[in-house]
């Protein structure tokens, strides 16, 4: 009976331990920098245009741009493009926990 109550216990500190890991990611991001890579960007239209960022921390802002459709992926951000066109993208990270805005990157998007 012992080695059930020890059990017992042992798996409901397990528990916690990985619900506190579930809840904490999004304010452990720290000041991280941002690391962004552009595919494609200025090829003639219709094309497809894709940013690739390196960590979860970043935060993005897509302006909505008549003829430009947006998809994403856990890491990028593909713009499928109908016409010439050009507009900024806007990554960021934060430090989540104190609310105080870090490394910033403004990217050019442009088909020709």
């Amino acid at each position: 009976m012992h080695f059930f109550k020890t059990f017992g216990s042992a798996a409901v500190l397990l528990a916690m331990v990985v619900i506190g890991l579930a809840d904490s990611p999004i304010d452990e991001c720290g000041c991280t920098s941002v690391g962004a890579q552009v595919f494609n960007n200025g090829a003639v239209a219709p094309t497809t245009v894709e940013v690739s960022y390196r960590t979860q921390c970043v935060d993005i802002h897509v302006p909505t741009v008549s003829g430009v459709s947006t998809s994403y992926t856990d890491s990028s951000v593909v713009f499928a493009i109908d016409s010439a066109v050009s507009f900024d993208l806007r990554l960021w990270t934060n430090d989540h926990a104190s609310g105080t805005s870090c490394d910033e990157q403004t990217i050019e998007i442009f088909a020709q």
